[in-house]
């Protein structure tokens, strides 16, 4: 169930498509949201600052109660804003909403716990106006101010302006999905995000890789864009880090697992690559040189949920999980707990 709280959903929409028909280009941004009232005010007075160049901003809110759309409500007499408070938990489920939602054929999105820089947007206007055969495009983030002997935030810095048209590219082309924009038609018919991949879904993480993969393999453009810049408040301690890498490695293996079980083997190198290189690699060096275990969270995590990928049902046609019947989601979460810190 959607329910959707717009202060003028006709006229936004006609300004949305006169707007659309006179550029050719204009942009729908999608924020989503769990548990981050305060913090998701920042994140869209950052984004309705910024240079006028989206036409609608679109917030897709998964709490339980109302307390984000209260936290909201001095932001809502603003004509862009687009309010959906939705039922049900995961990001991939969150961005299909936005994705439905959005007027624009370009949609960009960020997430909850970070801020934009004035200019993000220009450089995806200027990368799918270039390049047409490109349908997904990732920016940079970077990591706000923190302590770093006490944690983290989880970053990415494009290197150089690249796109990506081959498999290979994984290898190096690591965007993630605090800064990412698409082409609406293109990624729906690839089916979106997998509901079962992402934050908050069973299988809790790397519905951008997954997507980046899902991609490629469909023949679409992928683009790296350096100068598109959004900066990341997402904190973690060391403590619950190794939680946090458990995750990423659980949604890794079901990522690789569908396209393995539908026949696609050329997936197979670029996945033994990964698997060695970042977990069972530092795993062996460890052991080798009697220092700390390194890698065991990364390959257990990867190998079990393989397995579970391997033998759940997918959609061969867009390489999506089928979603979980509700009564089953929460039996998915336990049974899949992440270990504790």
């Amino acid at each position: 169930m959607i329910a959707c709280f717009e202060s003028d959903v006709t006229g936004a929409h006609d300004s949305i498509v006169g707007m659309e028909s006179k550029t050719g280009n204009s942009i729908s941004v999608v924020v989503c949201t769990y548990g981050r009232p305060e913090s998701v005010l920042t994140t869209l007075r950052s984004i309705l600052a910024a240079a006028a160049d989206f036409a609608e901003l679109i917030v897709v809110d998964q709490n339980e109660d109302l307390d984000t759309y209260q936290a909201l409500l001095p932001l809502l007499s603003d004509a862009r804003l687009r309010y959906f408070h939705v039922k049900g938990k995961g990001s991939g489920r969150a961005r299909n909403v936005g994705l439905e939602q959005a007027q624009c054929e370009i949609v960009a999105f960020t997430d909850d716990d970070c801020t934009v820089y004035p200019d993000w947007l220009a450089g995806y206007h200027h990368v799918f106006t270039a390049f047409p055969e490109v349908n997904l495009c990732y920016g940079s983030v970077l990591a706000a101010d923190h302590d770093r002997t006490l944690g983290y935030i989880p970053d990415y810095k494009v290197p150089a302006d690249r796109a990506c048209r081959t498999l290979s590219a994984m290898l190096s082309a690591r965007g993630i999905g605090a800064n990412f924009a698409m082409r609406r038609s293109a990624m729906q018919s690839l089916g979106g995000f997998d509901v079962r991949l992402g934050a908050g879904a069973d299988l809790y993480s790397a519905e951008d890789r997954d997507l980046t993969l899902r991609c490629l393999l469909a023949g679409h453009g992928v683009y790296e864009y350096r100068d598109s810049f959004v900066v990341h408040y997402g904190f973690r301690d060391w403590a619950s880090g190794r939680m946090h890498t458990w995750k990423d490695w659980f949604g890794l293996g079901a990522v690789f697992a569908k396209p393995l079980r539908a026949g696609h083997w050329r997936v197979l190198p670029y996945m033994l690559y990964e698997f060695a290189r970042y977990a069972l690699l530092p795993f062996l060096m460890a052991t080798l040189t009697f220092r700390s275990q390194r890698g065991w969270t990364r390959i257990s995590a990867f190998m079990t949920c393989f397995i579970q990928g391997w033998r759940a049902p997918s959609d061969r046609h867009s390489l999506c999980y089928l979603p979980l019947p509700p009564e089953q989601v929460s039996s998915s979460h336990e049974q899949h707990a992440a270990p504790r810190a």
